[in-house]
């Protein structure tokens, strides 16, 4: 992979993840558009490449939340915090991470196969860019402090039908927290939280 190449893809990565636009399906379309096989028979190369990618991902996420971060980390472990809400917080995002780790690991090869089909990946991108616009519009003003279980199993589940290419793992997420009645700014931050612990498990 030359250089450009490598600088390009990055830029898409850093410019897509955080919008509700997908990253995955952006950088497979990218390639497809410009002709570029970087990997094409070289598929540990690529493997590497996207855990670099997840890995700069990883790094803004952290260094941005910082302080959320730390202080619900301490408050999932602290002992005997009964109904503290950073505890419960805490857990509901490690928990939402659980769908994707499993619906990655049944149907890794099924959301591959998909990634190789560009109309589709395009399908898709417009496809729930619509419900998005749809869910925005119907407002909502409940706040971060406000998740519940159920909530963290919606948006979890939400979460893990990003892993087929095309689906914004933001944008779903958000949608699925709009629809849920959360703002627009609970959802967009409870939507980024939740990226954490699952960019994080997928590193792993």
């Amino acid at each position: 992979m030359s250089v450009v190449h490598a600088i390009v893809l990055g830029i898409v990565q850093g410019l897509t993840e955080f919008l509700p636009i997908s990253s995955s399906g952006h950088l497979q379309l990218v390639p497809w558009l410009l002709g570029w096989d970087d990997f094409a028979g070289r598929p540990q190369v690529e493997q590497a490449f996207d855990v670099a990618l997840h890995l700069g991902t990883l790094v803004a996420l952290l260094g941005y939340f910082r302080e959320d971060l730390t202080r619900l980390v301490r408050a999932g472990l602290r002992v005997g915090a009964g109904a503290d809400p950073d505890r419960r917080t805490a857990w509901l995002l490690a928990g939402s991470a659980i769908p994707a780790a499993v619906v990655g690991g049944l149907f890794d090869d099924v959301f591959a196969r998909v990634g190789e089909r560009e109309w589709l990946i395009a399908g898709l991108l417009v496809t729930f860019g619509l419900v998005l616009a749809w869910a925005d519009r119907r407002g909502g003003t409940r706040p971060v402090e406000g998740w519940r279980p159920r909530d963290a199993a919606a948006m979890g589940l939400a979460q893990a039908a990003a892993l087929v290419p095309g689906v914004s793992r933001s944008g779903i997420t958000m949608t699925a927290g709009r629809g849920l009645g959360y703002s627009r700014d609970a959802a967009a931050r409870l939507s980024f939280l939740m990226s954490v612990p699952v960019t994080a498990g997928a590193l792993a």
